[in-house]
């Protein structure tokens, strides 16, 4: 199906009381490999990249595999910046076909950061920004910081005037590979959850407890981060092919050992998220063959879509990135994608990104990804399949 927003798969685990999985990618293996559990699963899911990653590869490369892959899977699947370190490179990655950004000013003074993320939410037109406020600890990439833990007041106060749509607050988790086990502030992500009324992220999660994370997703947590744990059981698995297989030059060989491991670690994690305890707990109706009424809706979009109902050219036109409507992505330009069943409608544009032509990025109301009816049965069926709620002392706002 098209690439979803993250805003209407938070919302709906928001609702419903479990996280979605938001993980990571470096490089076309890992990406595969995480469409591929999700799909196994059933499990709508966020790719994500890194600012350092991008300076790898260009977002264009990265959205076109992704975009792909989503194309292939009937499963929602959402394209995000993850700490992006500017508004050029936020918009760019909209442009590309990113169907979320973050933008990182948790190292700006309060007043600084405030205004950068109001930038990235005035120039994004609709689409899903997520921020962070206080700082999450430790090392991702070529970003260092000590911790500094959000005050909930200030929460709500940077929530309010910057009008993002997902904010990540930092309780204690860090980047990178914990020397120790993290201690979780709870109390503070539960005054954070009473504060604020958008869904809540949580990074730095690789290597926190399962039941830690549990924990946080019963007190409003609806977006996980994982990054370290997929590089390290590629970086592990391609480590010991090659130690197996000497004389070995074909690097399809090693690279489908660390897809192999990546794959399985997210599937594993996709468990953790949905508060159970691991993918042989996932329930009947998310496996294929075997879904409700509501998910089985995704089946007969993504059919009709096939059978070229809803024909979707991705073909770029001078005209940027095009106009979205209530079912999502429908231009990259003046002609754009076909609009079609599951795929949504067309809105008339509300100005482009940073004042370049109306037609670049219409808000619509959905954003630049799919709010058809297919990706909206299947979020509704995936909380309805799970059976399962995670209770908390807070509410979910």
């Amino acid at each position: 199906m098209p690439l979803l927003t993250t805003r209407e798969m938070l919302r709906a685990a928001q609702a419903d009381g479990y996280a979605v999985g938001a993980f990571n990618v470096e490089n076309l293996e890992m990406a595969q490999a995480v469409v591929e559990a999700a799909q196994a699963l059933r499990a709508p899911v966020i790719v994500q990249t890194t600012s350092s990653t991008l300076r790898y590869a260009p977002p264009e490369a990265f959205a076109g595999i992704v975009r792909a892959l989503a194309e292939a899977a009937d499963v929602p699947v959402a394209l995000h910046l993850d700490h992006g370190d500017s508004a050029q490179l936020a918009e760019r990655c909209l442009r590309a076909g990113y169907t979320s950004v973050m933008i990182d000013g948790s190292a700006l003074p309060f007043d600084g950061n405030v205004a950068l993320t109001r930038q990235v939410v005035d120039l994004a037109q609709g689409m899903p920004v997520e921020a962070e406020l206080g700082k999450v600890g430790g090392k991702e990439d070529d970003v260092e910081a000590n911790a500094a833990y959000t005050e909930p007041e200030e929460a709500e106060r940077f929530v309010r005037l910057t009008g993002v749509s997902s904010f990540a607050p930092a309780i204690g988790t860090a980047h990178g590979v914990y020397k120790a086990e993290p201690k979780l502030d709870l109390a503070r992500l539960e005054a954070i959850r009473a504060a604020v009324d958008v869904p809540l992220a949580l990074h730095g999660t690789s290597g926190v407890p399962e039941d830690a994370v549990r924990a946080c997703i019963a007190r409003g947590i609806c977006k996980i981060n994982y990054a370290t744990d997929l590089r390290a059981a590629f970086t592990a698995a391609v480590r010991a092919y090659l130690a197996a297989h000497g004389a070995a030059f074909d690097p399809k060989g090693y690279l489908s050992a660390g897809r192999d491991a990546v794959r399985a670690r997210v599937a594993e994690l996709i468990g953790v998220c949905s508060t159970r305890g691991g993918p042989d707990d996932v329930p009947a109706g998310h496996r294929r063959g075997h879904l409700g009424a509501q998910s089985g809706a995704v089946y007969a979009g993504w059919a009709r879509r096939r059978a070229g109902v809803a024909r979707v050219s991705h073909a770029p036109s001078a005209a940027g990135l095009g106009r979205a409507g209530p079912g999502g992505l429908v231009g990259r330009g003046v002609r754009g994608h076909a609009r079609g069943a599951g795929c949504g409608g067309r809105a008339p544009g509300r100005g482009g990104l940073r004042g370049r032509r109306r037609t670049e990025l219409g808000r619509g109301r959905g954003g630049c990804a799919g709010r058809g009816a297919a990706a909206h049965a299947h979020l509704d069926g995936y909380a309805r399949a799970r059976g399962v709620r995670a209770d908390g002392a807070a509410g979910r706002g």
